[in-house]
């Protein structure tokens, strides 16, 4: 039996359908709120970490610490022992890059 296919004017009908057009306007407000959730959760994340990151941290110096014990703020014991840490405390490094090479030793370049 032949099957008639239908013409082009009959599936732009079935297309615009109320029932077809709710459907696609509906995941579209979806998709839409949840790109919206997306951007603001970026956007938050991204003003939190920038004002963690910018927060002003104690200086890493003596004299801040002299002076909190001037104040009376830090006992003179604990102040000498923050000055040691601060004199011992070397520059860190970065960690060496792992090597993607199986027969490289681990945390050797390639």
């Amino acid at each position: 039996m032949w099957q008639a296919r239908p013409s082009p004017a009959m599936v732009l009908a079935a297309w615009l359908e109320p029932r077809v057009v709710g459907l696609i306007l509906a995941c579209a407000g979806l998709i839409g709120a949840i790109a919206v959730g997306v951007v603001v959760f970026v956007w938050m994340e991204r003003k939190w970490r920038g004002a963690a990151e910018t927060k002003a941290a104690p200086a890493q110096d003596e004299s801040f610490y002299r002076a909190l014990v001037e104040a009376g703020l830090l006992q003179e014991e604990e102040f000498e022992r923050i000055r040691k840490g601060l004199e011992q405390k070397p520059a860190a490094a970065p960690p060496a890059p792992l090597s993607l090479k199986a027969d490289a030793p681990p945390g050797e370049a390639s």
